[in-house]
Order: C-alpha cells, then sequence, then structure tokens
C-alpha cells in the first residue's frame, strides 16, 4: 500500500478537501460508514486510477450529454 493518493499524489492521511475526485469518492465512501480509518486508508491507497477512470469515462460521458437532467 502507498500512502499517496493514486490520482492527485496527495498524502492519503492528511489529504485537503480539493478538486481530487478520487478523493471525493473516498469522503463518500468514508460517509457510509462501513470502514475504519485505517481499512480506508488502505482501499484509497490500492486504487487502480486507470480503471477507475475507465468505468467513470462513460458515467460522464452521459452527464455531459444530460442524461442525469430532470
Amino acid at each position: 500500500m502507498t500512502d499517496t493518493c493514486p490520482n492527485c499524489g496527495g498524502s492519503i492521511k492528511d489529504h485537503v478537501a480539493d478538486f481530487c475526485v478520487l478523493s471525493s469518492l473516498m469522503g463518500v465512501v468514508d460517509d457510509r460508514g462501513n470502514l475504519a480509518r485505517a481499512q480506508l486508508e488502505q482501499l484509497w491507497g490500492n486504487v487502480d486510477i486507470d480503471r477507475l477512470w475507465d468505468d467513470l469515462g462513460p458515467i460522464l460521458d452521459r452527464l455531459e450529454a444530460g442524461d442525469y437532467s430532470k
């Protein structure tokens, strides 16, 4: 496990709330309350960021196309 964010390179333990998408997603995971902080940090440090972005790409395409608009 690494102590740096695979997305932006910031420190996982002291990650500043900024515009890092992975940080935001990990915040949502944390808010769910299912993982202890150590588990969350381990999960975060082991994210395959390329694979995550491959999965997020189609969601972003639909968002850009207005598919989530009311």
